[in-house]
């Protein structure tokens, strides 16, 4: 054999065992694509049949034999539907319907949207008359801010009165009347004196809320007297009806105090052997409130008797803007604050329809989602915050409108202000026999979900329905 034969074989050899080594190499890549493969396959049909064992044991719960209930899962971004259990059943999910408001306030208002109050001269300003303007500022004079609480406002208003010549303040007139109802019909008697069932009006203060405190006695069934109000309220006198119970037991009382009222009564019950029990309730006229701690905090802050003032009627003294839409919106979500849900409604009611009413911004608000592919009927609402028990939204309507905002550029704004529940993001809804949860989730596969569940007329107690809830929503983690 002849060197060149020799090579020539040898090189055959070296060939031949390269695609033997590669063959083999193939086979095992093969073999370890198909095992990743299989064992995901094993995966995902083990948590399938997890998921359906535990809709069936949440199904078969004795506590849910009378409940309506649905729920609603989808994969995020494509939409795929996963779970869907009675999804256009309508039903009252309380705050879950803060949702549509919130994003809708997104699109419509903008995530840089600001409220504005000014304090301009009204007549003539050497008689110290002065008008304050709202624009429906749900924020104005909240404590939620660390720059614009009450004293701090009025210290600022003080300032700029006294650089514009004007040391001492006659009249002060408070424009609230554009909007024209505070409390949107189907709220109860129960909530409207409370400080979450406050209405919005263009002219807020203090988030429309007061503490009162309380005293009770030692002995169980002993009357609870009224020590203070925080503030102190205008033209307004409240009785206590309230009696001790065991020590304990918590606050179960409320305040019956409607809008514009100047009596209410307290009624319920506070523990034994309290001295400084405070609870919450709804200024009935923020307007007048507001107009009354000026006028005190200026008379008992003035440094001269006169005015050197002539300013023509209407000139701007004070303005103040509120945090943007998206600083706003991240209380009303995280705190779920009913009034900033209906200020925010009828904020968008006059924009878009000129009319700063609830109804203008319901019918705004479901023909925002009728566009985006939200069937009008499966929101049968009557507020923005999902206060009134009258409301009716589908879980299937709450995952569509979750879908559109994950798609938005304001989108990690939105999903930052949504709290955490049972380690996801989720809204939640509480009312009289009703309990709702709606957000997303991305589980420990990295697999990301859309969720809205919404449980009615449960035989349990509140705490024990979201424990339920929970262990079902865990099978999605």
């Amino acid at each position: 054999m002849t060197i060149n034969n020799l090579k020539f074989n040898q090189i055959r050899v070296w060939r031949s065992k390269s695609r033997l080594v590669k063959r083999k190499a193939d086979t095992a890549r093969w073999v370890i694509t198909a095992g990743v493969l299989l064992g995901n396959l094993a995966a995902m049909a083990q948590r399938e049949g997890l998921q359906q064992r535990t809709l069936k044991q949440f199904t078969q719960d004795p506590a849910l034999k009378f409940a309506g209930w649905s729920l609603v899962v989808q994969e995020a971004g494509t939409g795929r539907v996963l779970v869907d259990r009675q999804g256009n059943l309508g039903l009252p999910a309380a705050s879950t319907q803060k949702i549509f408001t919130s994003i809708a306030g997104y699109d419509l208002l903008g995530k840089t949207f600001r409220y504005e109050t000014s304090l301009r001269t009204m007549g003539n300003s050497t008689a110290g008359d002065i008008e304050c303007i709202g624009s429906g500022d749900p924020s104005f004079g909240s404590f939620r801010f660390s720059d614009g609480r009450p004293a701090q406002v009025l210290a600022s208003m003080a300032t700029a009165l006294g650089k514009a010549g004007i040391n001492r303040v006659g009249n002060i007139t408070v424009r609230a009347s554009y909007w024209n109802d505070g409390i949107p019909d189907g709220w109860i008697w129960q909530d409207m004196g409370n400080y979450y069932g406050a209405g919005a009006y263009q002219f807020n203060w203090r988030e429309n809320q007061f503490d009162v405190v309380l005293n009770s006695g030692t002995q169980m069934g002993s009357a609870v007297s009224i020590s203070k109000t925080d503030p102190v309220l205008t033209d307004v006198v409240l009785t206590s009806a309230v009696t001790a119970a065991a020590p304990g037991s918590g606050d179960n009382s409320f305040i019956y105090l409607p809008p514009g009222a100047k009596a209410g009564i307290i009624k319920g019950t506070i523990p034994v052997n309290e001295k400084s029990f405070s609870i919450a309730g709804a200024l009935p006229d923020p307007a007048k409130q507001f107009a009354f701690e000026l006028k005190n905090f200026l008379q008992q802050n003035q440094t001269a008797t006169e005015n050197k003032s002539n300013l023509t009627p209407g000139t701007l003294i004070w303005k103040q803007e509120s945090a943007p839409y998206d600083s706003l919106n991240y209380r009303f979500l995280r705190k779920s604050i009913n009034l900033y849900g209906e200020a925010f409604l009828k904020t968008m009611g006059e924009k878009t329809r000129q009319e700063g009413s609830t109804e203008a911004g319901v019918a705004t608000l479901k023909a925002f989602w009728q566009e985006r592919g939200i069937d009008s009927n499966a929101l049968q609402i009557i507020d923005g915050s999902g206060l009134s028990p009258q409301n009716r939204i589908t879980a299937n309507a709450l995952v569509a409108a979750l879908q559109y905002a994950a798609k938005q550029p304001w989108y990690p704004s939105f999903y930052q202000a949504l709290p955490t529940y049972n380690g996801m993001k989720l809204k939640s809804g509480s009312i009289g026999g009703s309990r709702a949860f709606a957000g997303y989730h991305e589980a420990a596969n990295g697999k990301k979900y859309v969720i809205a569940i919404i449980v009615n007329n449960y035989s349990c107690s509140s705490k024990q329905v979201v424990q339920k809830i929970f262990a079902l929503l865990d099978a999605w983690k």
